[in-house]
């Protein structure tokens, strides 16, 4: 059972990285690369505002807990997301992320629902961001993007993995789809070569759902999960 606590404050975001940004702000990219070298301290976001949706959930690992991301967390973010899809520092797909990041977050802030979620998973104690995820139930005429409601970018901090961050987070996003958008089904997409994170989809009940948006993204699959069979009542 999730504990949803908090404002109602409103997220926006795009299926992929912002493509729009034609100069590359070397600040951030030397300030992101140093980073890896100083201490957890002063890479971690500070404690968050009363204004942040805090989120408790069983299936969380012990002292951690969600809440929606602040400006001051993008950069921890960016390196998160880069190295999950990565493997390893790649400066241009870190500046690529940041800024996306960084766009979405501004129209989320201009929004006037909240059809869309930006959620950083954060160890109580120290305030360390060690996992993130994105949940989008906006409508979309551009017929490349996913179905939705739709889960993306959901990446775990690598000493935390294999805990069951990322199964938790996506269950918060399941049951944010099913309580709050009254949904029945939530979709994401992942490589065909991404072994890892397809077996683990699958576990949760996740099936390769075959249509015009996967074959518009070679090598890339959509995954669907019935969450409900029938009209959910909102509690």
């Amino acid at each position: 059972m999730t504990t949803w606590r908090g404002s109602s404050s409103v997220l926006s975001s795009a299926d992929g990285h912002s493509q729009g940004h034609s100069s590359i702000n070397t600040s951030l990219l030397e300030s992101s690369s140093s980073s890896s070298s100083r201490s957890i301290d002063e890479q971690l976001s500070s404690s968050q505002s009363s204004s942040s949706l805090c989120i408790n959930n069983t299936s969380l690992p012990p002292g951690v807990q969600v809440r929606r991301v602040q400006a001051r967390d993008l950069k921890v973010v960016s390196n998160i997301v880069t190295d999950a899809f990565f493997g390893r520092f790649n400066p241009l797909e870190w500046l690529k992320t940041f800024l996306s990041l960084e766009d979405s977050l501004s129209d989320a802030q201009k929004s006037e629902f909240q059809l869309y979620d930006m959620l950083v998973a954060c160890h109580v104690e120290s305030g360390e961001i060690v996992g993130y995820c994105e949940i989008d139930c906006r409508p979309s005429s551009n017929p490349n993007d996913a179905p939705r409601p739709y889960m993306c970018n959901l990446a775990v901090k690598n000493k935390w993995r294999n805990r069951g961050l990322g199964s938790a987070l996506i269950a918060i996003c399941e049951e944010k789809v099913v309580q709050e958008w009254i949904q029945g089904a939530l979709f994401l997409r992942v490589r065909e070569t991404n072994t890892v994170a397809l077996q683990l989809y699958k576990n949760l009940g996740y099936n390769v759902e075959l249509d015009n948006t996967t074959k518009r993204n070679e090598g890339v699959l959509l995954l669907k999960k019935v969450l409900v069979t029938a009209s959910v009542e909102p509690r």
